[in-house]
């Protein structure tokens, strides 16, 4: 397998979805379904000959007629066949992401002294990090209390699939970076999710550190991977200078709600 198949496959995974969310997991197929968070409506893995896509394209659309949906393409899927048939349900492309992957024997990141970064351990800590991370990316997060207790549950528990954590100023103790990793010891693999620096702050080491606290943290899990989907913009040139090799771009495509009624684009 290789490492972009690997990332892919660690990425299609679904231990972390809530109570409630429908899921459909095949070869060819991997998708959540929910009304009740339109967000979890995601097409994890779709692959087939260009006799059975148009089927599969079918097959969600149906599952989210409720809500939006959003459709990961990797660069190894179908190309323009695919795209055609997104186009024809009303997706449009929209964010990519580079992939990039390193073996961990190789990366050497050094954190600095200007930040600490520690997992996440209390509530408090989780409703920070998510206000860092909605700072970061320009968004507004809905998270109940129920979804707060939720991740640090994920996170603290023995054995946990991902870990939090939230990089501070040594200085003052302000929170200024907020990221993910997730393990995968089957794939042998370790994926870096969601990384993101309150704009005030970057340029400045505050990636670098919470980088070298999430590596370090997969390393001690002994994977021998680890990968990312770096925003082209900000964190690709990053992890590429330090030798994280890239495979391509994965490109995110997006179905609003549904406004006519068969749901195809006139």
């Amino acid at each position: 397998m290789t490492p972009m198949a690997r990332l892919e496959a660690c990425l299609a995974q679904h231990w972390w979805v809530p109570n409630g969310v429908d899921v459909v997991d095949r070869p060819a197929l991997c998708y959540l379904a929910s009304s009740a968070i339109p967000a979890l409506n995601l097409v994890l893995r779709l692959r087939g000959t260009p006799v059975e896509l148009p089927a599969l394209v079918d097959e969600i659309h149906e599952a989210h007629r409720h809500a939006g949906s959003t459709c990961w393409v990797y660069p190894h899927h179908e190309g323009a066949a695919l795209a055609g048939l997104l186009s024809r349900r009303g997706y449009r492309p929209g964010p990519a992401g580079d992939a990039r992957v390193m073996e961990i024997a190789s990366c050497r990141v050094e954190q600095g002294d200007a930040f600490s970064v520690a997992p996440l351990k209390t509530l408090d800590d989780c409703r920070v990090g998510v206000a860092v991370s909605d700072a970061a990316f320009g968004r507004q997060s809905a998270y109940t209390d129920a979804d707060f207790r939720q991740i640090l549950s994920l996170g603290t528990r023995a054995g946990a699939h991902r870990v939090q954590f939230l990089a501070r100023t040594v200085e003052t103790g302000a929170p200024v970076a907020f990221g993910s990793v997730s393990i995968h010891e089957a794939e042998g693999f370790a994926v870096l999710l969601g990384g993101g620096t309150l704009p005030a702050f970057r340029g400045r080491g505050a990636y670098r550190a919470l980088l070298a606290a999430r590596i370090g943290y997969a390393r001690a899990c002994g994977v021998r991977w680890i990968g990312l989907f770096a925003d082209p913009t900000t964190s690709s040139p990053i992890v590429g200078r330090l030798g994280f090799v890239s495979y391509g771009r994965r490109v995110r495509w997006v179905r609003p709600p549904l406004s006519t009624d068969d749901g195809i684009a006139h």
